[in-house]
């Protein structure tokens, strides 16, 4: 039989997200990324195209025909920063036919996907 005396503490977890970006506050869905789906009338085109619907973040969790739209904790991976980007991997760049959101604005994106998504 083998008992565990004593556990070593390791630091930090490994699934500790990322931090505001400098100069950033914590993003939230509402406050940050609806005002912008609002501006950019991502509206007209996701209220289900490609089978994705972005009025909630269960609905962008859900994500549509290419799978989830985020991936809380990870902008990189997450579909919608890839398609917001000047080379998609598939499709068209968003919003279609532009006019393409300034840095800027993909950074508070990219901010409210690494702090988690809420």
């Amino acid at each position: 039989m083998f008992i565990l005396s004593a556990c070593k503490d390791f630091g930090e977890p490994l699934t500790t997200l990322p931090g505001p970006t400098p100069g950033s506050s914590l993003r939230t869905y509402q406050n940050d990324i609806l005002p912008i789906i609002l501006q950019y009338g991502c509206f007209s085109c996701h209220g289900g195209n490609g089978g994705l619907y972005i009025t909630s973040i269960a609905e962008i969790l859900r994500g549509g025909d290419h799978g989830p739209a985020i991936i809380p904790g990870n902008a990189n991976a997450s579909l919608i920063i890839q398609k917001i980007s000047p080379a998609p991997p598939f499709g068209d760049r968003m919003p279609q036919g532009g006019p393409y959101l300034p840095d800027s604005t993909v950074q508070i994106f990219r901010d409210w996907i690494n702090q988690g998504a809420n």
